[in-house]
């Protein structure tokens, strides 16, 4: 039984540290489970293995909400930054004056990455791949947004409408999230409402119940 739980503890827990350029050290780890497991025995090889895959995994998850607030931010600022490079665009300026222009002007990470961007398109860069990347790693809402950018400057297509758009959608999108988010909240506080109000309001009623029936008694 203990070979088993030792078993499945690594599993779980090479799952958890399984990374690009991680194969040492999970090899490692699981020397180091042997050596335990020769010195200590299954018990205390079960108890490393959940040990380890238990703070690899609750470091994962805080890098991954800390990933989501990153990617909300910056899908947060995206519109307000589209519209302004809209009304550069209008004015005349060119993408990469518009760019270079917007980006000390738009607080926070993206502000850092039209800025990146900018540079990139006065590189050797391909402008389609600078465009693609707005600055940075792939996000969904600005890779959507340096998709319809780099097709706009390829084809040459309005850039200001483009924008505009762009700007628009991203919006509605928010909107869309915030109802999802809203309607997938209904649920979970009625069942913390069931869980927390239902035994304390049968505690209420029991306890009433048993008091009468001692005083009557």
């Amino acid at each position: 039984m203990s070979a088993a739980l030792a078993a499945l503890a690594a599993v779980v827990a090479l799952a958890a540290l399984r990374r690009r350029g991680h194969m040492l050290l999970c090899l490692a780890f699981l020397a180091a489970c042997a050596v335990t497991w020769r010195q200590l025995g299954g018990s205390a090889a079960v108890v490393e293995c959940a040990s380890v895959g238990a703070g690899v995994l609750a470091l994962r998850r805080r890098e991954l909400v800390g990933k989501a607030r990153v990617d909300a931010e910056l899908a947060g600022a995206l519109p307000d930054a589209l519209d302004l490079l809209a009304a550069c665009v209008e004015g005349g300026a060119t993408l990469d004056h518009a760019l270079e222009a917007v980006a000390p002007h738009v607080d926070g990470r993206l502000g850092l990455r039209l800025g990146v961007c900018a540079a990139d398109l006065r590189s050797t860069r391909p402008r389609r791949d600078a465009l693609h990347a707005l600055g940075g790693e792939p996000v969904r809402a600005l890779e959507r947004a340096g998709h319809a950018l780099a097709s706009a400057d390829e084809l040459g297509s309005p850039l200001a409408s483009t924008l505009t758009e762009q700007a628009a959608m991203q919006r509605e999108l928010t909107r869309l999230g915030v109802r999802e988010r809203a309607a997938a909240a209904g649920p979970k506080i009625a069942l913390v409402v069931a869980v927390t109000l239902v035994p304390s309001a049968l505690v209420l009623v029991l306890g009433s119940q048993a008091l009468s029936l001692l005083a009557g008694v």
